[in-house]
């Protein structure tokens, strides 16, 4: 068995080379007489999977993205070829959610208790998918209030309590969880649209950690020039790695579609399509996930520090602070010669982010049953119990 793997993900080969002879490619200088002798071909969304490409991939019998989205896969061409095909749906979806806790407590990064600030707005969370479930229970844990919207799955008799598009306009804050889809019923490209945006103010908050397209740019930047628009926070972009300069400018945040880029997310891909592949060829697992992420090193809190409102807004931007990469990114546009190199190169070349998971917080036995502590253990925090106060 010849697999080939993307060279930027995780732990890739640690888990092909138990299933065979498995060699890393660079996506950027990939040519389809690579792919001749190949049976499984393991992407990323960096790599456009087509006929072109696989032109001279006779043997090849499986294809993987270890990515959530998989619109750089023709979908039709490799089931009409006969080669089965996978992406890691969910991968990232934690990765996603806590970017947008960062960004959500970013509103308030300056208040005397950020979560309670954070408890006075509403959320709307625009489609119902894998990062809503973790978003909502992040939500969930610090007593946000929020609203879903996914009109597809309300038609479809989805038994949780959706609301309309319009309903979700409402809301202070609109995150925006959609694949993009463009054309039928339920298109998804421009949904924040012209008249979807003059039914929002200056006071609310969009947030697009989706797909670029799916806000409506242009009729945003035409709407600009004649009234107070609402904030952006922006991590997709139409015409990314392009990015337009002047909506660029309009963010209140912005990022390089870095959202789920958490070192679990990414590995999680390559576990999710290592597994796949282990059940196509009807082998045993031999690795997981945990037995290869680092341990970071345990924070014992004090009660003092329990009691502490910043305690958790400190702790979620330890670990991911999202004004520090928003920094970055203009920093370095600012100073670019060729915006989607730009582009490209920051996400190459993302430092190492964990998850809230992978924090080990040692409690204060007293604290062990305080309300603080059970928002430390929703959010996912890993908690255990020290005797030092």
């Amino acid at each position: 068995m010849n697999i080939l793997y993307d060279d930027n993900m995780p732990y890739a080969h640690d888990c092909f080379s138990l299933l065979g002879d498995a060699r890393p490619y660079n996506a950027k200088t990939l040519a389809p007489h690579s792919l001749a002798d190949v049976d499984a071909l393991v992407c990323r969304s960096t790599l456009t999977v087509n006929s072109d490409l696989l032109r001279h991939a006779t043997r090849l019998k499986m294809v993987a993205t270890a990515t959530a989205g998989f619109n750089h896969l023709d979908t039709h061409y490799l089931q009409t070829a006969g080669i089965s095909w996978y992406s890691a749906a969910g991968c990232n979806a934690l990765a996603v959610a806590e970017f947008v806790i960062s960004a959500l407590l970013s509103l308030n990064k300056d208040a005397d208790d950020p979560v309670t600030a954070l408890q006075t707005l509403t959320v709307a969370i625009v489609g119902a998918g894998n990062v809503v479930t973790a978003l909502s229970k992040k939500l969930d844990a610090l007593k946000v209030s929020y609203y879903l919207c996914d009109p597809p799955l309300a038609e479809l008799g989805d038994e949780r309590d959706l609301v309309s598009l319009e309903s979700a306009l409402a809301a202070d804050v609109i995150c925006l969880h959609v694949p993009l889809i463009q054309e039928g019923k339920y298109s998804t490209e421009g949904l924040i649209s012209h008249k979807a945006l003059q039914q929002l103010t200056e006071k609310q908050v969009v947030i697009n950690a989706c797909r670029g397209g799916v806000l409506d740019e242009q009729a945003y930047l035409a709407m600009a020039k004649h009234r107070t628009m609402p904030r952006l926070i922006l991590d997709a972009w139409c015409d990314e790695p392009a990015v337009n300069d002047t909506i660029f400018a309009s963010a209140q945040l912005a990022t390089p579609h870095i959202a789920g880029h958490s070192l679990e997310g990414k590995a999680r891909g390559s576990f999710m399509v290592y597994e796949w592949l282990t059940q196509l060829m009807e082998k045993n697992i031999q690795i997981h996930l945990k037995d290869v992420l680092p341990v970071l090193p345990t924070i014992t809190l004090t009660e003092s520090q329990m009691l502490d409102p910043q305690l958790i807004p400190s702790l979620i931007f330890t670990l991911y602070d999202i004004h520090r990469d928003d920094r970055h990114f203009r920093q370095l546009m600012a100073h670019s010669d060729n915006v989607q190199d730009t582009f490209m190169l920051f996400r190459a070349n993302y430092p190492v982010r964990r998850e809230f998971s992978a924090q080990r917080l040692n409690i204060p036995q007293s604290m062990q049953h305080s309300e603080i502590a059970r928002m430390l253990e929703n959010l996912e925090f890993s908690l255990g119990i020290s005797t030092t106060n």
